[in-house]
């Protein structure tokens, strides 16, 4: 039976480093991700900072190759993480992310980073960093690659890890509970097979 036991805390030990090892990937993941939500960022603020120039130097013809570059930046982007686009008279496009935290105004881009937890540092949250500002808007997020990820997270792997918790201490308890009723050879209660978690 101590032998069963034993296998039993290992199994839960495996599981619980399966689900943290599936957490540090996400966690890599977001970090990759909110590089490269930030590269392309930068990449639509040059455009468009290179649109009002060529639209001021054109009389205002619309710079085609400029906006097609930037059309297809805005899809790479959209693959990341839902936007929304505002487009400016000066030939300019603001886009905002989630539920319109400013990703780009005119030639100005802020800066998405993941960041360590503040309640729990083994998880990342996603940051919007401007003018020296930081603002966490991982709740914001939605859609994309980035938005999967979090969905993921918060639906699936923390549900889990929260069951595999709830389920290690009903056994502990339960376990703990019949052994302590019960008496040994020298009239002894028994005492706890496994440690408190």
């Amino acid at each position: 039976m101590l032998a069963e036991a034993n296998v039993l805390s290992q199994r839960f030990t495996n599981l619980y480093g399966r689900f943290d090892e599936a957490n540090e990937v996400i966690n890599q993941e977001l970090d990759a991700s909110t590089n490269a939500i930030t590269a392309l960022a930068q990449n639509l603020a040059d455009i468009n900072e290179r649109v009002i120039n060529a639209m001021g130097q054109g009389g205002g013809a619309p710079p085609n190759d400029l906006l097609d570059e930037r059309d297809e930046t805005m899809r790479k982007l959209a693959e990341l993480v839902s936007v929304s686009s505002y487009t400016q008279s000066n030939g300019s496009v603001n886009v905002f992310v989630g539920n319109g935290q400013p990703l780009i105004i005119g030639s100005t881009a802020s800066q998405v980073v993941a960041v360590r937890g503040a309640s729990d540092s083994e998880r990342m949250d996603i940051a919007f960093v401007s003018g020296g500002q930081t603002q966490i808007v991982t709740d914001k997020i939605t859609g994309g690659s980035l938005g999967g990820l979090l969905d993921f997270r918060d639906d699936v792997l923390d549900r889990s890890l929260n069951e595999l918790g709830r389920m290690a201490l009903v056994v502990t308890d339960a376990m703990n509970k019949q052994q302590s009723v019960g008496i040994d050879l020298n009239g002894n209660f028994g005492v706890p097979i496994f440690e408190p978690i």
